[in-house]
């Protein structure tokens, strides 16, 4: 009989390596097209600056801290070690494999059951990533921010149901760095759940402190990613001389 700390991570690594395996197959892998085309150009000038040196899109992006700031920053810093093709396909696997990690250990936390938690991998990744409202998927066959961000804000999920609390603000409040709505959206949630939690009058003091908790750590996580994007909305820069707004200009700045 194994032992169960080796049987407990035998599940998981089957989930997540027959899950990448099927959905490579079915929807393959992509680069360099598609929502890349809005954050691959400011990684390419960060890397050289004498690149698109004079692309409007572009200079507008490094002229202040938008919604892909700290995501091409992430992917700079590896393309700074390897070719850039190489570090958006290394964080692209890494991606996949904490989404893939967080959904079996969120399933598995809420159902107590390994092969519901590898079933929940397989259908949430393999079935069924592109059955969402708005487009919004799961997974995507390229890199694009809001994969980072759902990873990181679905183990956020999974801490809150384990009752870490702190790791729970501080991973959602990572995840608005990567993609803000993706963090936002999943904190609501928590949030919601903790105001549940105050109406039993028996864990009224525990659940408030829990509140407050979560409240001030994801305010402070998120604050170097909100914060610029909050200020730059209430205070938008002027408009281009004109009679006509450009529609890049609405996709750089808006």
């Amino acid at each position: 009989m194994r032992p169960a700390s080796t049987r407990s991570y035998a599940e998981p690594t089957l989930a997540i390596l027959g899950g990448g395996l099927l959905f490579f197959l079915r929807f393959g892998y992509d680069y360099g097209h598609g929502d890349q085309d809005e954050f691959l150009p400011l990684v390419l000038h960060h890397l050289d600056a004498s690149l698109l040196a004079r692309d409007w899109f572009v200079q507008t992006q490094v002229e202040g801290i938008g919604i892909r700031t700290y995501f091409a920053g992430l992917i700079e810093g590896l393309a700074n070690l390897m070719p850039l093709w190489l570090a958006v396909l290394l964080l692209y696997v890494l991606t996949w494999i904490a989404l893939g990690g967080a959904i079996y250990a969120l399933a598995h936390r809420l159902t107590g059951d390994r092969m519901a938690a590898i079933l929940t991998v397989l259908g949430a990744l393999v079935l069924t990533p592109q059955w969402t409202l708005g487009g919004n998927d799961l997974a995507h066959r390229l890199l694009v921010p809001s994969m980072v961000a759902w990873a990181l804000g679905l183990w956020g999920l999974t801490a809150y149901f384990n009752r870490r609390i702190l790791w729970a603000a501080v991973l959602l409040g990572i995840a608005t760095w990567m993609q803000a709505l993706v963090g936002l959206h999943l904190a609501f949630l928590v949030t919601a759940l903790l105001l549940v939690a105050l109406q039993p009058r028996e864990h009224r003091p525990l659940a408030r402190r829990n509140l407050l908790l979560f409240a001030g750590v994801f305010t402070a996580s998120s604050a170097p990613a909100l914060g610029p994007l909050v200020y730059q909305h209430v205070h938008p820069p002027p408009l281009p001389a004109g009679d006509h707004v450009s529609p890049f200009y609405i996709q750089a700045v808006f």
